[in-house]
């Protein structure tokens, strides 16, 4: 780019110049001892006015030819450019095998539930069971038998069950609305001893839930202390509660599970046989 406009420039100089020494010789004419001077001064100027043109043309001619070549390596690339667009190449790519492993299967519990409870003692008529249940005998223990059933899909291995049934004396004369907060208050004192007796039961149980409901296990829950007739009309009129606790606690193949539940006998118990649901002590994991 320097070159492309010094040396025109320089060509123009050297015209200048010997155009103004032609000027001088005309107008003023020639001194002797200028002469030698003036010769020397026009033919530098015309050297170098001749080489600046000449430099010029010369390089003038490379930029043509490389403008050239570089319109026919143009008008090469335009051509391969159109004949690829009018015959596009066909790529086959071979898509990559990716191997996603499965995700892990999750693991399944088993799910225990109580499925109904029965009397431990059953109605006999001149020695032979009518299968009648009878839950409250006089002078014998209240027996109640509790039946798991397990719906979940895989099996589960028992480890403790246990059971209490207690009577506790209860106002009949209180109003269903109040007998409620009555509830309450009974379970706040019976759930300690509940605790106490829980801990207390270490002997180990060894059963299975088989799955999908296919069978299960029974529990039986005794009553503190054998009844009396009073303990029965007592049950009937209201003056004394039933409350069955039980605990179940077992393992599948998420871990150890445990329900620690509780239910009251409805008044009249077992007249007809209607259970109620404790306030405060349903819990299961």
């Amino acid at each position: 780019m320097f070159w492309d406009i010094a040396l025109p420039t320089l060509a123009a100089l050297a015209q200048v110049v010997t155009g103004f020494l032609g000027w001088r010789v005309t107008v003023d004419g020639v001194r002797q001892e200028r002469k030698k001077l003036y010769e020397r001064l026009f033919a530098l100027s015309s050297m170098v006015g001749v080489l600046a043109v000449g430099i010029a043309a010369y390089r003038g001619s490379q930029i043509s030819g490389d403008l050239s070549e570089l319109k026919k390596g143009q008008q090469t690339a335009n051509s391969g450019i159109q004949a690829i667009k009018n015959n596009p190449p066909i790529v086959n790519v071979t898509p990559p095998t990716v191997n996603v492993p499965a995700p892990p299967v999750p693991m399944q519990a088993a799910s225990i539930a109580l499925d109904h409870v029965t009397s431990g003692h059953v109605e006999a008529v001149n020695g032979i069971q009518t299968g009648r249940p009878i839950w409250l005998v006089q002078d014998q223990v209240i027996d109640v038998n509790l039946f798991f059933r397990n719906s979940g899909p895989v099996i589960a291995d028992c480890k403790k069950e246990w059971g209490r049934i207690y009577l506790v004396p209860s106002d009949p004369t209180v109003a269903d609305v109040t007998k409620n907060q009555e509830k309450v208050e009974l379970m706040k004192v019976l759930v300690p001893r509940v605790k106490k007796a829980l801990r207390a039961a270490t002997q180990p149980m060894s059963g299975i839930f088989p799955a999908n409901g296919q069978g299960g296990l029974w529990l039986t829950v005794h009553s503190e202390n054998v009844i009396t007739q009073d303990d029965i009309a007592k049950l009937h009129s209201g003056a004394e509660l039933l409350f069955l606790f039980y605990d179940i606690e077992y393992t599948d193949p998420i871990g150890p599970h445990y329900i620690h539940s509780c239910q009251i006998a409805q008044t009249p118990a077992f007249d007809p046989e209607i259970w109620q649901v404790c306030p405060g002590f349903q819990d299961h994991k």
